[in-house]
């Protein structure tokens, strides 16, 4: 099975021009003996109606395939799932006719992406054919959802979304949309059953089975407020009532990363303030990680976001880095006025 590492492009299995010029070896076309080579030579591979071989990427450094087949019934948590491995790098794409994977991992090799990943549910009945196919041949990883038929029905009653097979009894196409995946759900590597299952504990399930801990990032974003917080906080701090480097000429010029303008910032008086606000910002943030958040973001405000704020974001960033992995941005630190 011929290939080449750094480019994906078709090679024949057998070329003898592609073997001399020291090819990756020869395979068959039969089943079994392609399996074999997918498990030894390259990372995930295709067979198109004439025989030619497209390659995807070697095991070795994990590059382009479909890493993730995410299916299952409708309600099960596939948009939870589809998220958590989103959060983990996966290019992540719904109900993708199969015949279109191939040129979806040729473009997303041209761009560099290094995951790929399928989500499919009863929408795509009418690819189920050609899925089998590609399938047999990618050979990807399958994680199937599930739950209880009264689960599904009490959260399609609170979502009041329509079944993908709605025909006006959802019990019955529960039951028809089940009997339809039953095939994919025997390829699954992975059956989660979420009917006791926060989604929190999907996420967890997925992250074991998968080696891979989806981590947890606070974001830090020091502003002004005369220019408006930032619209993606989640908390937004008030550290206006610190003394304010503003008024010192010789701090003015300065900013809040300055060793001089820190010293001012927390005095002794307004230490008691600061170490409220330390801990209102590690409560909400292991708060946000106790619920499955990927991200949490304070907002760290001051009049013009280039003393205070600055300080403050940078001091929180010290102290809470044992506890989370921590991103700071100073938005505002180089305006003026």
């Amino acid at each position: 099975l011929c290939y080449d590492a750094d480019e994906l492009v078709p090679y024949r299995v057998g070329d003898p021009a592609r073997d001399e010029a020291g090819g990756a070896g020869t395979g068959y076309l039969e089943g079994r003996r392609l399996s074999q080579a997918l498990a030894s030579s390259i990372h995930t591979a295709a067979l198109d109606t004439e025989g030619t071989v497209w390659t995807m990427g070697c095991a070795s450094d994990g590059r382009m395939a479909v890493d993730k087949f995410l299916t299952g019934l409708s309600g099960a948590g596939k948009t939870t799932a589809r998220g958590f491995l989103e959060d983990l790098g996966y290019f992540m794409v719904d109900n993708l006719p199969p015949r279109l994977w191939l040129p979806l991992l040729q473009e997303a090799a041209a761009r560099g992406l290094a995951r790929v990943g399928v989500v499919v549910d009863a929408r795509a009945l009418a690819f189920f054919q050609d899925l089998e196919e590609v399938l047999e041949a990618l050979r990807p990883t399958v994680v199937y959802l599930e739950a209880r038929p009264e689960v599904l029905l009490r959260r399609y009653n609170l979502t009041r979304r329509v079944h993908p097979l709605g025909a006006g009894n959802l019990m019955r196409e529960i039951a028809e949309e089940r009997r339809a995946l039953a095939g994919l759900r025997g390829r699954a590597h992975l059956v989660v059953d979420t009917s006791e299952l926060s989604p929190r504990g999907l996420k967890e399930a997925l992250a074991r089975f998968l080696g891979e801990e989806g981590g947890f990032l606070l974001r830090l974003v020091s502003f002004g407020f005369k220019w408006g917080p930032p619209q993606e906080a989640d908390l937004v701090l008030d550290v206006r009532p610190l003394p304010n480097p503003h008024y010192d000429p010789a701090l003015r010029p300065r900013t809040g990363l300055d060793p001089e303008v820190r010293r001012y910032v927390f005095s002794e008086a307004a230490e008691p303030y600061y170490r409220a606000l330390l801990a209102v910002a590690g409560l909400a943030a292991e708060g946000a990680r106790a619920e499955g958040r990927a991200f949490y973001t304070v907002a760290v405000g001051c009049t013009g976001g280039r003393h205070r704020s600055v300080a403050v974001a940078e001091r929180l960033a010290e102290e809470l880095s044992g506890r989370f992995a921590v991103e700071v941005v100073h938005r505002d630190v180089e305006r003026e006025g």
